[in-house]
């Protein structure tokens, strides 16, 4: 990524109008990152029209998980937005995953602000399944809501079933931690 391209992708997420300044500093720091470390934790997925940068995906691999990925920021260019390229850049995201994992879980964190709302319905179109809601995260009235999907061979009763087994599990230890008191 040239210092030109990293100063374009700073200049689309501010001119979309709905990231602050701490937001945008984060989304500098990644794109740092990436730049000395390319696709060590962070990978960067772009789309243009010619050579306008039309939108572009920040994303990686959890590192304290077996088959977890994290979207940290997809941001479409103001000009272009309503065209599928959040779309075609999520999709772009789950063909680079596959092939690498059997089955993975894809993580997505968003705000509850009606600046995001054509965002979370992207999500809802792309099948990410609303997961949690935190009231009043990030401000008063602003919740912080978090997206996931399952790809691949990845068996949604199994996932229950090893979570249900694991509730047990807490709850036994729970209760022998108690009888020995």
């Amino acid at each position: 990524m040239s210092e030109e391209d990293k100063n374009e992708y700073l200049k689309i997420a501010q001119n979309v109008g709905v990231f602050n300044h701490e937001e945008i500093e984060v989304i500098l720091e990644i794109l740092e990152e990436y730049k000395r470390f390319p696709e060590k934790d962070y990978f960067l997925f772009e789309e243009r029209e010619g050579e306008t940068i039309t939108g572009f995906l920040l994303f990686g691999k959890n590192s304290l998980t077996k088959f977890c990925w994290e979207v940290y920021w997809l941001v479409v260019n103001k000009n272009f937005q309503g065209r599928g390229i959040g779309k075609k850049l999520m999709k772009r995201m789950e063909e680079f995953i596959l092939p690498k994992e059997d089955k993975a879980i894809i993580r997505l964190e968003t705000s509850s602000k009606t600046e995001y709302a054509h965002a979370r319905r992207l999500y809802e179109r792309l099948e990410f399944n609303e997961a949690v809601r935190i009231p009043n995260f990030y401000d008063q009235g602003d919740d912080l809501m978090i997206y996931y999907k399952q790809i691949g061979n990845l068996d949604p009763d199994e996932l229950l079933y090893d979570y249900q087994n694991r509730q047990e599990a807490s709850v036994s230890t729970h209760n022998l931690q108690n009888a020995s008191i």
